[in-house]
């Protein structure tokens, strides 16, 4: 038997409707209850709720009065009083697809099955706002907005991490639910904020751990009834403030009833890929939208810090606080008597400056446009900074407890996301640098170029590396220095940014100058010229990684670069006769005792390795592993038949 759990309280209307969608079940064969939580209605909930029992001819709806307020009550109660094996939980406010009943019960035919979420897609009952779609993220072969509770991950069913099987459509085997402790504290009334908790989370990261089989069946679909109220900024701002006090309730229970890392793992392993995805589509929301959007963004940073910092306080004020934040499981789910709120000790207040309210944008650009849009840059600035490099640590974090595990790290390729970078270059680095560790974080760009598409920019701005840049062009040298200047994380001490053309007979010397000598952590080359001469010269520092651009077009099978000459143009032959083939700088490297341990998601910029450092982790991969994308193979077609008879020389 199914039992199918709708907690409520005070939403009869909506509830009416989530009703009327079970009467419309095509699923002859499923045997199913219906059990309505009121928690604590002061409204006609359980008048609508009787009068759908007539109209569930094939199931038996139960009325369950609960006074004790929260959505943990209505969901604890309705499992105790469930006679079904299986437990769904829905929401009051959705609205069934016609095939939802049958696509549970035919994905818990799996006995290996535990938990199925489906298809959570939004009923709209006003327009949008433009500003909503930059909230939307690509994510594992779909698409969610969190902050709405929308998720969609294609059309076929699949295994999923469990974290994707949300509240608002949780189905889970009622054995498994108390194995897993049960649901924590959620939808806390605003005057017991400091009860919060964080929902069905704290179940699901159980349920990766134990390695639960999570199910995403598309078939499960529902649609979540988006009111107009919750299309606003004002509602979103409320909704980060709730999620910081979440995320400070797990992080406290985190910190005083978390495993060492071994007993991690298994859950970090399982989640890694999907964690990799989420922060990718954090970094790319960073650089997309309206100015609108971004000061909703920058306002719901505030919120969420705000939430954090509240809940934070009051635990570390307030023990009895602590002892519910600890609490093994919320079986008895009467909440406590703890007052937190005195004079001095009140919820902090949401306050995003004035200026940068939405509603306000469009009046304020058609009087004060430069002033607004330089208002907003500055503060977006810092957010998309704070929030990069929050998404970055957890994920070095991550990496950095999965050392131990060489076998369940993942593909040196997947690891890959752009910041500041060309292309994917600033997440391999990261990867690299959290399984080999870092020394005196010291690099050295040569042929820097603008930060913007600057293989050395997150390091400097987000992780407080040193840097000394190279460039021979003074506008781009210009361009760099202003850049680091204005950079709130960089003015005080920033970068070296040096105006110079680099020769063979001079690198040595230029390098040494400006104070860099010995061991460094990186040093990234990219010319377009003698690349493979300025390396060979290369003595007065030992690079832990080297990252080098190669002449893609070349291929794999010949150790080729130019012929060198000190002030070598590739312009003055053909624009592609420059750099050197791949199997040049591996042979290069291997002389100066480095490996190569993969490429950039196109195909042209290598990374080499030190011997001897994390050999088991970042192993050795051939040249033609590099070689294999459609960019690469387009180049050996329709460039390289106009520069493979110039003199190229071998090495």
């Amino acid at each position: 038997m199914i039992s199918v759990i709708i907690p409520t309280r005070n939403r009869a209307d909506s509830l009416g409707r989530t009703l009327e969608s079970l009467t419309c079940q095509n699923a002859p064969d499923a045997e199913f209850e219906v059990l309505v939580i009121d928690n604590g209605s002061t409204d006609h909930t359980k008048a609508v709720a009787q009068a759908f029992a007539d109209k569930l001819p094939l199931a038996q709806l139960h009325y369950i009065f609960e006074p004790e307020p929260g959505l943990l009550s209505g969901r604890h109660r309705g499992a105790q009083a469930a006679k079904g094996e299986i437990l769904s939980f829905l929401d009051d406010d959705v609205e069934l697809d016609s095939g939802w009943l049958a696509a549970i019960q035919s994905a818990f035919e799996h006995q290996a099955v535990q938990l199925v979420g489906g298809r959570n897609l939004p009923r709209y009952e006003s327009d949008p706002p433009e500003w909503l779609q930059y909230f939307w993220q690509r994510q594992d072969g779909g698409q969610l907005c969190t902050e709405l509770s929308l998720l969609d991950l294609g059309s076929t069913r699949r295994i999923v991490d469990a974290n994707y099987i949300w509240g608002l459509n949780f189905s889970i085997r009622k054995r498994a639910l108390y194995e897993l402790g049960g649901f924590h504290p959620d939808c806390i009334p605003k005057q017991l904020q400091h009860l919060q908790g964080d929902g069905e989370t704290g179940l699901t990261r159980q349920a990766n751990q134990r390695s639960y089989t999570a199910l995403y069946e598309p078939l499960a679909l529902l649609y979540h009834v988006v009111p107009a109220a919750r299309l606003t900024p004002d509602y979103f701002e409320s909704r980060y403030f709730y999620q910081g006090v979440c995320d400070s309730y797990t992080a406290i229970r985190d910190r005083h009833r978390g495993q060492d890392a071994s007993e991690q793992s298994p859950e970090l392993s399982n989640r890694l890929h999907h964690y990799i995805g989420k922060v990718k589509g954090k970094l790319a929301s960073l650089i997309k939208g309206s100015d609108e959007y971004r000061a909703i963004r920058q306002r719901c940073k505030i919120a969420y810090a705000n939430g954090f910092t509240f809940h934070q306080q009051r635990v570390a004020r307030h023990p009895a606080l602590l002892e519910w934040v600890l609490k093994d499981d919320y079986w008895d789910y009467q909440l406590p008597d703890i007052v937190v709120a005195s004079q001095g000790d009140r919820a902090p207040t949401l306050s995003p400056p004035s200026s940068m309210a939405p509603s306000m944008l469009s009046q304020l650009k058609s009087t004060l446009a430069a002033p607004v849009a330089k208002i907003i840059q500055s503060t977006v600035t810092a957010a998309e900074s704070t929030s990069s490099k929050c998404a970055q640590m957890q994920l070095w974090l991550q990496y950095r407890q999965l050392r131990c595990q060489p076998d369940a790290l993942p593909d040196f390729g997947d690891t890959g996301f752009k910041v500041y970078s060309q292309a994917d270059e600033d997440g391999l680095l990261l990867y690299i640098f959290a399984l080999i560790g870092t020394t005196n974080k010291h690099c050295i760009d040569i042929a820097a170029g603008h930060p913007v598409g600057a293989n050395s920019t997150n390091l400097i701005v987000n992780w407080g590396w040193h840097g000394l840049l190279i460039e021979g062009n003074p506008e781009l040298v210009a361009a760099s220095q202003q850049f680091y200047a204005k950079n709130s994380n960089t003015f005080i001490f920033p970068p070296q940014v040096v105006n110079a053309w680099v020769t063979a007979e001079g690198i040595n010397g230029l390098i040494a100058q400006h104070g860099f000598e010995g061991e460094i952590d990186l040093l990234s080359l990219d010319i377009d010229g003698i690349d493979y001469w300025l390396l060979e010269s290369l003595e007065v520092v030992k690079p832990r990684v080297m990252m080098v651009e190669y002449q893609d077009i070349l291929g794999g099978d010949r150790a080729l670069t130019v012929p060198y000459q000190p002030n070598f143009n590739r312009f003055d032959t053909h624009p592609d006769f420059y750099g050197a083939s791949l199997p040049a700088f591996v042979k290069l490297a291997a002389q100066k005792g480095y490996r190569l341990v993969g490429c950039n998601q196109y195909g042209y910029n290598a990374f080499f390795v030190a011997n001897g450092l994390g050999d088991d982790l970042l192993p050795e991969v051939s040249v033609q592993s590099c070689l294999t994308h459609p960019k690469v193979w387009q180049g050996q077609k329709e460039r390289l038949p106009a520069v493979e008879n110039l003199p190229w020389v071998e090495v």
